[in-house]
């Protein structure tokens, strides 16, 4: 796996308290990576939504949260960052050596569902979905929204960052979506929509064909 500096300002973690016996944690990001294969490989599974027996969050929550754990590693320059949940949510991301930590909230915007709206559009419609008062104010207040999206096309996270400015309370908002790396490779982006200045900061991380390791790069 590739780690650097931080080049860019991602929002910060908090501390969390992990005990209990209802907490379940991952030993570690590279752990993780083979149960990750069926997803990656077959993406029914993300639609079908089967559990794994380790947690019960949804195979969508589960890569997303180890992309996101990928990119915080790469960013942060040093590993550490796992995955960990209790009994209810999305799952959250924990920084071991420190326990600070991510609760994380997912929404995937599915490809048959995209119908003739644009990438963009299915994005902003997502993020108003889980941002939709009916949840209550604390649903958002310092979560990580994760968008899966499987929508076609081109689209521009600095041009969307702009649209859902002020229409949310999540901490951070991420999108993320398969990208082609050839036949044996898996390759997504990851793109960070609530960084207000510069072009929105995004990612590919790049899955070996072994499932065994992985590559982060800055693509902007």
């Amino acid at each position: 796996m590739s780690l650097q500096a931080p080049s860019c300002a991602i929002p910060k973690s908090r501390t969390l308290l992990t005990k209990g016996p209802r907490v379940r944690v991952a030993k570690s990001l590279l752990a993780l990576l083979p149960e990750l294969k069926p997803l990656v490989t077959d993406p029914r599974h993300l639609w079908n939504g089967r559990h794994f027996p380790k947690f019960h969050m949804l195979p969508r929550e589960l890569l997303g949260n180890w992309l996101l754990g990928t990119i915080l590693e790469f960013e942060e320059g040093r590993t550490g960052w796992t995955i960990a949940e209790d009994h209810v949510g999305d799952g959250y991301l924990l920084h071991r050596p420190d326990r600070r930590g991510r609760w994380m909230e997912h929404v995937l915007v599915h490809q048959r569902n995209q119908a003739s709206r644009t990438v963009e559009e299915c994005v902003v419609a997502a993020l108003a979905h889980k941002a939709n008062p009916r949840h209550g104010p604390q649903y958002a207040s310092g979560k990580t929204l994760v968008i899966f999206s499987e929508a076609k096309g081109a689209w521009h996270p600095s041009r969307v960052r702009w649209l859902i400015f002020g229409r949310h309370a999540f901490n951070d908002v991420w999108v993320m979506h398969p990208e082609h790396a050839g036949p044996a490779r898996r390759a997504y982006c990851v793109a960070l929509l609530t960084q207000l200045w510069g072009e929105a900061p995004a990612w590919r991380v790049v899955i070996e064909p072994g499932f065994d390791d992985w590559q982060v790069w800055r693509v902007q």
